[in-house]
């Protein structure tokens, strides 16, 4: 019987190279499960949530909401929607007091979506209440 002489290095060596197969392995896994995660996710919502209640408040505080109200106009808002980025579509809908539908606006090339973030908020322009109920979801291609 002849026995066979293992070489300690190369045994090291290919060790290591399996060792480092395995980490770069995992690295290229890990990142391509990061980039995949789905459009929809919980992180997304919060975003779109985020927007549109902010969008709400910088209306209410500029004073469009109540000139809309006021003139029964929705150019603003349009206006104000138009501006968002080309991602971004947005819906705005103003109630009176007895939730009747007084205006409303559409971004523009945007259609209904059923991944969206819904805000409401209260304001009142001649010591009346109205509602002001806000939509943003993501543009779908």
């Amino acid at each position: 019987m002849h026995l066979i002489k293992i070489n300690k290095k190369a045994v090291v060596f290919t060790m290591d190279a399996m060792f480092a197969l395995f980490i770069t392995l995992s690295f290229f896994i890990f990142i391509n499960d990061s980039l995949s995660e789905p459009s929809g996710s919980i992180y997304s919502n919060i975003d779109l949530l985020q927007l549109s209640n902010d969008g709400l408040a910088v209306l209410e505080k500029s004073g469009i909401l109540e000139n809309s109200i006021k003139n029964l106009n929705n150019s603003e808002l349009q206006i104000y929607l138009n501006g968002f980025p080309e991602q971004i579509c947005g819906n705005i809908t103003l109630y009176n007091s007895i939730n009747l539908k007084l205006l409303s606006a559409v971004k523009s090339s945007c259609a209904e979506s059923d991944m969206n973030a819904i805000s409401r908020r209260i304001f009142i322009s001649k010591s009346d209440i109205y509602l002001a109920v806000m939509e943003v979801w993501y543009f779908e291609t």
